[in-house]
């Protein structure tokens, strides 16, 4: 009787086995995706949120032609908030940049980014 017992275990525990390790794999499958859809979504949001708070300013600069104080502007609020800010004219010429000197930059209008972001894709 125990001889039986013990060849019906090793029958079922191959397939529990095999149902288990699946089960986790799709499981592990499935968080990871959802943390990574998740996370990408919040960089999105936390992104425009950082933009929305200077594009007013940034604006005014700009209508006022004030290269230099916007150039300021975007090295105290890039530091303050230790984010990159990169402003950049309808022609591709780089006005202001938080890490380089926008003089010395290449024209931007060829990225694949700011085609996007001159037509509205966020």
């Amino acid at each position: 009787m125990v001889l039986k017992q013990k060849r019906v275990f090793w029958q079922i525990f191959p397939v529990i086995l095999a149902i288990i390790l699946i089960s986790i794999a799709l499981v592990s499958w499935y968080g990871s995706r959802s943390v990574d859809t998740f996370y990408i979504e919040e960089s999105g949001i936390d992104l425009e949120n950082r933009a929305n708070l200077i594009s007013d300013h940034v604006l005014e600069l700009l209508n006022a032609e004030d290269i230099e104080s916007l150039r300021a502007y975007c090295i105290d609020s890039g530091r303050a908030s230790a984010t990159r800010i990169t402003i950049v004219a309808p022609s591709g010429t780089v006005l202001a940049d938080t890490n380089e000197n926008p003089d010395t930059m290449d024209n931007h209008r060829s990225r694949p980014e700011i085609d996007e972001a001159f037509d509205g894709v966020p």
